[in-house]
């Protein structure tokens, strides 16, 4: 009775060494369903990193005691290049609802501007994006948010050559309907 104690002990903690140690490599066969280009995987499953040619570092670091709740919680940095990053909190529960917290970067027009090749962008500014939430509560990205709201700063915007200064964009998106208001500043 005891020697069997004994072995239920040590398998509990081969386990738990084997998942707490588990690679990042393990994710990608479920990873290259999403991503439609090649990468390569470093780090953990808790703590780990994904490049491409698309981009040059996307890190992410679970929260292990999230899922006491019943949630997986990750901080994830994107890194697109020097000029364009992402930082981000998501959360998602067994109920299939997704929340991005505190979505802050920047992103450049430039950069933006390679996802719509056929409708020239007649002005240029960094987009700060500023404390933002965002949550899918029924169908996930890439469809869009059933709710979102947050703040988008617009810096150095220059139309066709002239510079046109600074605005705010202040949004609450909810129920497909979008208020904001827009201030120069």
């Amino acid at each position: 009775m005891r020697i069997s104690r004994i072995w239920a002990i040590l398998i509990a903690a081969l386990v738990f060494f084997l998942i707490a140690n588990a690679p990042a490599q393990i994710l990608k066969p479920y990873l290259k369903n999403s991503f439609n280009f090649p990468f390569t995987l470093s780090g953990s499953i808790w703590n780990g990193s994904l490049q491409s040619e698309y981009f040059n570092k996307a890190s992410w670091q679970v929260h292990p005691l999230s899922l006491l709740l019943l949630k997986i919680s990750i901080d994830i940095k994107v890194e697109i290049d020097s000029k364009n990053k992402l930082n981000a909190n998501a959360e998602m529960n067994p109920f299939n609802t997704l929340e991005l917290n505190n979505i802050n970067g920047v992103l450049t027009t430039q950069y933006l501007q390679q996802f719509l090749p056929n409708t020239p962008f007649l002005l240029s500014s960094n987009i700060n994006i500023d404390q933002t939430n965002a949550m899918w509560s029924s169908q996930l990205p890439p469809k869009a948010p059933s709710e979102a709201e947050g703040s988008l700063m617009l810096e150095k915007v220059n139309f066709l050559g002239e510079n046109l200064g600074n605005y705010r964009f202040n949004f609450v998106y909810l129920d497909q309907s979008l208020i904001g208001d827009i201030s120069s500043t």
